[in-house]
């Protein structure tokens, strides 16, 4: 799914056919999406609605009210889960910014927990929420902070119904999970000579 924020659509590329095959229109130029294997959520912020998409039929399948209360910095989904879908919230009304997991089909909280570690999954920052990856199948959630050093190192890996997490304070940098969840791929950031 590709974001055309000045055309107000997004595009449906299909990698096996190597083209986009269906531009959908969204409601402003700064929306936020995620897609898994069978949903595509998107959310438009001014409008406080959210969006339903079937991929299967490419048509949309609900408009619902926003179950946010609190700006929203980006949404995302494993491309081969059937969720959650990851909400990473922004600070606002005195709460720090968080992470909320959520049903898809519903957008009401899954039923999941999250282990944060060190004071748990609403433990950011003020100023700086985390950037938040999903392994494909969705069993692996990872976060980091940009603008903080240490940026921190977080992974939480499901184990039935929670997502048990592990934290070090230090910077590793990008934390991208494989699709099976198995790995990380770790994009180290620069040095700096003190």
């Amino acid at each position: 799914i590709l974001h055309l924020p000045k055309e107000r659509k997004l595009a449906v590329f299909d990698a096996n056919a190597a083209k986009v095959v269906k531009y959908l229109p969204v409601a402003e130029e700064d929306v936020k999406f995620a897609a898994n294997k069978d949903t595509l959520i998107v959310l438009a912020p001014a409008a406080n609605v959210v969006q339903r998409w079937s991929l299967a039929t490419l048509e949309k399948e609900a408009t619902l009210p926003s179950p946010f209360s609190v700006p929203v910095k980006s949404l995302t989904m494993g491309s081969e889960s059937a969720g959650p879908l990851v909400a990473v919230t922004k600070s606002a009304q005195n709460l720090p910014p968080g992470i909320l997991l959520l049903d898809p089909k519903t957008l009401r909280k899954a039923d999941l927990t999250l282990d944060g570690g060190r004071g748990g999954a609403n433990a950011w920052h003020p100023s700086y929420p985390p950037e938040v990856r999903v392994s494909g199948n969705g069993d692996v959630l990872t976060a980091w902070v940009l603008g903080l050093s240490p940026s921190g190192v977080y992974v939480w890996a499901r184990q039935g119904k929670a997502y048990k997490g592990f934290h070090a304070h230090d910077s590793w940098g990008a934390l991208l999970p494989s699709a099976d969840g198995r790995t990380l791929e770790i994009t180290f950031e620069k040095l700096q000579p003190v």
